[in-house]
């Protein structure tokens, strides 16, 4: 009898700690990262790699010392392997359309581990830096003497 209550005792247990591995396992992987701009960029935003949705934005807050928006991404377990070198962009569907965050990987064989930042990054880009880089471009000054 007291055989049959260890062996009990046994498989609970097992049991017990591989849906507590599954659940640990399936939990989302998180990175940040900084972008001087991240207009329109909303919490719930897609993140995509490839044109595929692999996680979600699920923080953005201003650093106070750097004055740059801290974005915080949650990858699906399954995409979390990322090469350290890993690219972030904000992107946008259609000309007016919602922002997200694109990921690029790159080919560095040490990956991200999570909580990592993501370094490369770049900004959202807005109508009115399109024309800010347009008119600037254009070697003209502003007829206003300057900003």
């Amino acid at each position: 009898m007291l055989r049959v209550r260890r062996g009990i005792g046994l498989l609970l247990s097992l049991v017990v700690a591989a849906l507590l591995w599954g659940c640990q396992s399936a939990a989302p992987f998180s990175l940040s990262a900084r972008f001087m701009g991240v207009e329109g960029l909303k919490q719930g935003a897609e993140v995509t790699i490839a044109g595929v949705v692999v996680g979600e934005v699920t923080h953005i807050a201003l650093d106070p010392l750097s004055y740059e928006a801290v974005v915080t991404l949650a990858i699906a377990p399954q995409y979390g392997r990322l090469p350290s070198d890993t690219g972030a962009m904000i992107g946008s569907y259609g000309f007016l359309g919602e922002r997200y965050v694109q990921l690029q990987p790159g080919g560095a064989s040490e990956l991200l581990q999570a909580g990592a930042e993501i370094v490369l990054t770049q900004p959202a880009m807005t109508l009115e830096r399109l024309i800010g880089q347009w008119l600037f471009s254009q070697g003209g000054e502003s007829r206003h003497g300057g900003w």
